[in-house]
């Protein structure tokens, strides 16, 4: 990218940020994925329980490595606010869970990928989502499978370089080697994964095609952000005592909206910046105009011989 093109990137980004209520739309997505975590969490613990007690029956609390992971990584508060759900969950009967809180999941993490795709829509300067009702269900739904594929790709990854991940690898003679992999393999791979899932979500959420690659930047950008957004907000609420002095018990719940609500402003600003980069880099213009345009002159010729008839 040229001098020229980059400072052409910047003025959409920043047009985009006085014109586009970013604001309100990232507050919309924190609203939805908080009323779709319930029974994300319950369904996943309860799966994840089920196993853990089949693979390991000797371990008193299943939820512990993603209690402590969340301690270790999520602001305190937002931790704090999970760890009562996560832990409740394990004394719910699997089965049922399984069975009818899978179904309630799926529905309620479709409707935050729905919110999210509205304001991807608006990011992209989609003026109407020509697709039907039934077609911008199912392709949230889609894609709400397929994020919990890759995430769940992802924790994989991450099991493989802990403890379990050791048993394995000398289970089957590489020890040594996949001591030394999964130190410097782990937590690139991961990104990776996270990346390709973000860009799986840009590239068919919105009503706007290009090639998958030209939503890559937006989509590195995302977890970037998102990464170093959660780090700030941690080091942030040590320092001002979180929501916790002000509020007592209730501040970690804001202390998760407010985390939640930054989450989503990132990822409609990796919107923004892809709509940036597709505007303003020809070969990326290029590849939007390729994408759209046939698509546009089969609805014109529709049009046209509907008027006929």
């Amino acid at each position: 990218m040229s001098n020229g093109e980059a400072q052409s990137v910047g003025k959409q980004i920043l047009r985009a940020l006085k014109e586009k209520d970013l604001s309100g739309l990232a507050q919309q997505i924190a609203y939805n994925i908080l009323f779709a975590l319930a029974p994300l969490l319950i369904f996943i613990t309860a799966a994840a329980g089920a196993v853990t007690r089949a693979v390991n029956s000797d371990m008193q609390n299943p939820a512990e490595p993603v209690l402590r992971w969340m301690q270790d990584n999520l602001p305190a508060d937002a931790a704090n606010f999970l760890q009562e759900p996560v832990t409740n969950a394990l004394q719910t009967d699997a089965g049922f869970i399984m069975s009818f809180g899978g179904l309630l999941a799926l529905w309620g993490a479709k409707n935050a990928m729905s919110a999210i795709i509205k304001g991807l829509n608006i990011a992209y300067d989609v003026e109407e989502d020509s697709r039907g009702f039934v077609k911008q269900n199912l392709v949230a739904i889609g894609l709400t499978v397929g994020l919990a594929l890759l995430v769940g790709l992802g924790g994989i990854i991450f099991v493989l370089g802990t403890g379990l991940g050791e048993d394995i690898a000398n289970g089957i003679g590489l020890g040594s080697v996949w001591a030394s992999a999964s130190e410097w393999l782990r937590w690139p791979l991961i990104v990776v994964v996270l990346v390709v899932a973000v860009a799986l979500i840009h590239s068919y959420g919105p009503n706007i095609d290009a090639d998958l690659k030209w939503f890559f930047p937006g989509a590195a950008f995302t977890v970037v952000g998102v990464a170093i957004a959660t780090v700030a907000v941690g080091i942030y609420f040590s320092f001002s005592g979180g929501f916790n002095e002000t509020y007592g018990a209730f501040g970690s719940v804001l202390a998760f909206i407010f985390w939640l609500y930054i989450v989503g402003l990132i990822i409609l600003l990796g919107g923004v910046v892809n709509m940036a980069v597709q505007k303003e880099v020809p070969p990326a213009r290029q590849s939007v105009q390729e994408e759209n345009e046939p698509k546009n002159d089969n609805e014109d010729l529709l049009a046209m011989e509907g008027t006929k008839e």
